[in-house]
C-alpha cells in the first residue's frame, strides 16, 4: 500500500490480521472485512508510535483528497480517495463495518478505512481515515 501524502516513498505491506506479530511488521487487514477493491469496506489498522517506523505515525498528514494505492499480488492497482478522517472511541467498532456507522446496511461502495491510535503517543481514541475507491486496473496477465 501507498499513501503519497505520507512522503513520496511512503509504502508498507499488508498482512491477513491485526495481531502484534502483523501490526509490527506493517498494516493488518480486519478478517472479517472485505478484500481490497471489493463491495464494502476494506479496513486495515496500523501503529503510529510503539514500535520502531510505525507506519501511521503521520497519519495527521492525510487529509481529504488524498489517494491511498492498493497493489494486490494478482497485479490488480486500486485507487482510493480520502473522503474523511474522525476520531472515535476505542469501542465504536461501527466504523468497521461493510458500511461504516451501519452495521445493518447492505454495502453499495468500494471503501477503504484505516484505524489507528490518538493521540500519536496514547491510545484513549482512534483515528479513523475514510476512502472510497475511485479506479482500479491491471489485473493477471
Amino acid at each position: 500500500m501507498r499513501i503519497p501524502a505520507l512522503g513520496r516513498n511512503w509504502a508498507q505491506p499488508v498482512y491477513q490480521g491485526t495481531s502484534s506479530e502483523q501490526l509490527r511488521s506493517g498494516l493488518g487487514h480486519f478478517d472479517g472485512t472485505e478484500e481490497a477493491g471489493g463491495l464494502g469496506n476494506f479496513v486495515l489498522a496500523g501503529h503510529r508510535s510503539g514500535i520502531p517506523s510505525p507506519p501511521l505515525r503521520d497519519v495527521d498528514s492525510i487529509k481529504p483528497g488524498a489517494s491511498i494505492i492498493v497493489s494486490t499480488p494478482q497485479r490488480i492497482t486500486y485507487t482510493y480517495t480520502v473522503t474523511r478522517i474522525s476520531t472515535v472511541d476505542p469501542t465504536d467498532v461501527a466504523v468497521t463495518a461493510q458500511v461504516p456507522g451501519q452495521p445493518s446496511a447492505t454495502p453499495t461502495k468500494a471503501l477503504l478505512t484505516l484505524v489507528t491510535c490518538w493521540p500519536a503517543e496514547g491510545h484513549s481514541k482512534r483515528v479513523v481515515v475514510e476512502a472510497a475507491l475511485v479506479s482500479s486496473r491491471g489485473g493477471e496477465r
